[in-house]
């Protein structure tokens, strides 16, 4: 699977939307939940699969599902998952290019 670069604020604000789904601005902490889309579902965004985070899951049963590792799910969101052991219900992630 490629590696995603990280994403900068403004083409997280496209992914956006530019509806406010950004928790902050802060680009080196962001955390976006975009509320359109259910909790446990993945998503096509802006050239990118992204996972949004149930309660309950783990990186490493995530990593799984969509058939990738811990390691590269955590360079494909270094804003979002700076603790491999600590990601929040809500918050999107990088899956893969698409």
């Amino acid at each position: 699977m490629e590696n995603v670069e990280a994403l900068n604020e403004k083409e997280l604000e496209a992914v956006s939307g530019g509806k406010g789904n950004i928790n902050t601005t802060d680009w080196t902490g962001a955390h976006w939940q975009p509320q359109q889309y259910p909790m446990g579902t993945s998503f096509i965004e802006n050239g990118r699969k992204w996972y949004r985070i149930k309660a309950g899951d783990t990186l490493s049963a995530i990593a799984k599902t969509f058939g990738t590792t811990v390691a590269q799910l955590q360079a494909n969101n270094p804003a979002t998952i700076k603790n491999v052991n600590q990601i929040y219900a809500g918050d999107a992630i990088v899956i893969c290019r698409v």
